[in-house]
C-alpha cells in the first residue's frame, strides 16, 4: 500500500517506491491513497478509499494500470 500520493506529478522517489516496495513487502502494490484524505468529507473519502484500493480490499485499484500510469515521464 503507498499512501499520501501526491495529486501531481510524482518525485523520483515515489516512482522508485512503484519498482521497490514489491519486491521489498514480496507482495503486489495492492492500493494507493492520495495526499489530503483525511481533509475529505464522508462521501469522497469512500469515494477515493474504493478507487485506491485494490479488489482484495473492496476497491477497484488496478496495479499494472497504476504502475503504466506512474512510470510515464
Amino acid at each position: 500500500m503507498i499512501t499520501d500520493w501526491p495529486a501531481g506529478q510524482p518525485e523520483l522517489a515515489q516512482l522508485c517506491n512503484i519498482e521497490d516496495l514489491p519486491s521489498y513487502a514480496q507482495a503486489p502494490v495492492s492500493g494507493v491513497l492520495v495526499q489530503g484524505m483525511g481533509t475529505l468529507d464522508q462521501a469522497q473519502f469512500g469515494a477515493a478509499s474504493r478507487s485506491g484500493l485494490a479488489p482484495a480490499l473492496g476497491g477497484v485499484f488496478n496495479t499494472a494500470e497504476f504502475v503504466g500510469l506512474a512510470s510515464r515521464p
